[in-house]
């Protein structure tokens, strides 16, 4: 830990005593300290017996070339004088301290900084400025566009084509009592030209007689012989009595008919 100690408040061109201590943070290791400072006003003037010397034309201060051993709290102080500027205003020290065991090296070492203020006579009090005021620029507001008209269809009306309606002739009607003689066509047939209806008598269907054939018995169908297709013929003699048209072909060739295509 390092720190300033005087006073804060010195009259123009006046020269007071300060103090820089160095503590260190591992006393039984680190056993010495050394120490710059510096600032940016007035000047440094080193006192006797604080191995301490000035440079930079009394803006820095430090210690000689050899560092000064800690008492037994681990502590190295050193005071120096410090004449203030004849400008009043407010001035800054800045310092750093180094606490170290001696050993040759940067091993167990350790530094810190600090900084301090001092006021030379009545220095003016700033004028509070007030932060400018932020106004506020206008946005431009983008003009509302202009509605553009829509135009309206014009409907223009659709020609209906109406017929006309013909109007039909009424016949007016003849008045009641009165004749209206009727138009006699020139063409018209007279009495004498009408064709007379004569009744036709119908013709009278005379029966002709069909001559009988005379086949071979079982030959129902008078084909001449006697096969297969008789048998229907004789059925139908037999159930409908539907005569035949030869002689021997009746109900009675079904026999002969059956034997003469099975064989008796």
């Amino acid at each position: 830990m390092v720190a300033f100690s005087g006073p804060m408040s010195v009259t123009p061109g006046a020269t007071k005593i300060f103090t820089f201590t160095v503590q260190s943070g591992d006393p039984s290791r680190q056993i010495a300290a050394g120490f710059d400072v510096a600032t940016n006003g007035g000047t440094f003037q080193a006192i006797n017996g604080q191995d301490e010397q000035v440079v930079d034309n009394g803006m820095n201060l430090s210690h000689n070339m050899v560092p000064k051993n800690n008492n037994a709290n681990g502590v190295a102080a050193w005071n120096f004088k410090w004449t203030a500027p004849t400008a009043a205003g407010i001035y800054t020290f800045w310092g750093a301290g180094n606490s170290v065991n001696l050993n040759g090296d940067l091993t167990g070492d350790n530094a810190a900084g600090t900084t301090y203020s001092i006021t030379v006579g009545n220095p003016p009090t700033p004028s509070a400025t007030p932060p400018p005021t932020d106004t506020p620029t206008p946005t431009a507001t983008p003009p509302l566009p202009t509605p553009t008209p829509t135009s309206t269809p014009t409907r223009t009306p659709t020609r209906t084509h109406t017929p006309t309606r013909t109007a039909t002739a009424t016949p007016t009607a003849a008045p009641t009592g009165v004749d209206t003689p009727t138009a006699i066509p020139t063409d018209a047939p007279t009495m004498g030209d009408l064709p007379t209806d004569t009744p036709t008598q119908p013709p009278v269907d005379t029966p002709t007689a069909t001559p009988l054939i005379e086949v071979t018995p079982g030959d129902a169908n008078c084909d001449g012989g006697v096969t297969a297709a008789d048998l229907p013929a004789v059925l139908m003699q037999i159930v409908d009595g539907v005569p035949a048209a030869c002689t021997n072909a009746d109900a009675g060739d079904l026999s002969a008919t059956i034997d003469a295509v099975f064989g008796p």
